[in-house]
């Protein structure tokens, strides 16, 4: 889950409509989620994913976490604050054992970025589809 579709939940709940509007969302969207009754669906997506195996990364062996936003170093997943995971944007690994994955703040040179932090890897693989209709993404291979 990221930050839009938390925005459109809010929305739903009651809070400003306005502020999913604002922010490219789309009356449209919101009116097939509720034709369509798929709140429920949008309320259960994960706020990250952890692949089960090992992923080969440029010849290291890590574990793979993804997730919208940004994380909080050291801090157990099932404990990371939710703000964090779909608003977050500071670039910082989830440990040195991990690459993490995340979008949601847009890479200027509309390529991904590969960072080596002091709290590990982190790709960062946003590069403004909503302007351009492009969506990135990364492959890995398991090993």
């Amino acid at each position: 889950m990221g930050n839009h579709e938390r925005m459109i939940l809010d929305a739903y709940s009651g809070h400003d409509f306005r502020l999913w509007l604002y922010n490219g969302g789309f009356t449209e969207d919101f009116q097939f989620i509720s034709d369509t009754n798929r709140w429920g669906w949008l309320n259960g997506l994960p706020l990250y994913y952890e692949h089960p195996t090992k992923v080969d990364w440029d010849g290291e062996i890590l574990n793979l976490l993804v997730t919208h936003g940004s994380v909080d170093p050291g801090v157990p997943l099932e404990y990371q604050d939710p703000e964090t995971l779909y608003w977050g944007r500071k670039i910082q690994g989830f440990s040195h054992d991990h690459i993490t994955v995340h979008g949601h703040t847009i890479c200027r040179e509309g390529e991904p970025l590969e960072y080596d932090t002091p709290t590990g890897k982190v790709l960062r693989i946003d590069t403004g589809s909503y302007a351009t209709g492009i969506v990135t993404g990364v492959a890995f291979r398991e090993v």
